[in-house]
């Protein structure tokens, strides 16, 4: 991260929820979410954690992960969704995701958000969705 210059891409690679990374038989500290805060006070962007695993062979999980695909390309053809993941709750569940929006696109995040969970409550009303939205060169 210290010798990160304008334009280099920063790539975490490791597993989240260890504090520690381990080279060549010492453990040193290092905390993702400590770099993801730093990366942002420091070089002032954003960057997400990407939480594994995605599960892919549950029903119930592809079919919602199927609708809100669905909704993203009645919103927009361009959109596209990642890192989809359920986590079920006594009233209602999550889904979690990633929505890849094309640079150029000036929807503001909220509104999009919005959009998704109105469609989403249309059919399935006790999920809601928890989307980070990624602005991409999509084309």
């Amino acid at each position: 991260i210290e010798n990160a210059q304008k334009g280099d891409f920063i790539v975490l690679l490791g597993k989240g929820h260890e504090t520690y990374q381990e080279i060549k038989g010492v453990k040193y500290h290092f905390d993702e979410r400590e770099a993801v805060a730093e990366i942002k006070k420091e070089l002032g962007c954003s960057i997400s954690i990407h939480m594994d695993p995605v599960v892919i062979d549950d029903e119930e999980t592809n079919e919602l992960r199927q609708h809100c695909q669905e909704i993203l390309l009645r919103i927009d053809e361009h959109y596209s969704l990642h890192d989809f993941r359920m986590t079920k709750g006594k009233r209602k569940s999550k889904l979690i995701f990633d929505v890849e929006v094309p640079l150029d696109h000036k929807i503001r995040k909220k509104d999009l958000i919005d959009e998704i969970n109105k469609e989403l409550a249309k059919k399935y009303p006790s999920y809601y969705a928890v989307i980070e939205v990624d602005y991409g060169f999509l084309h």
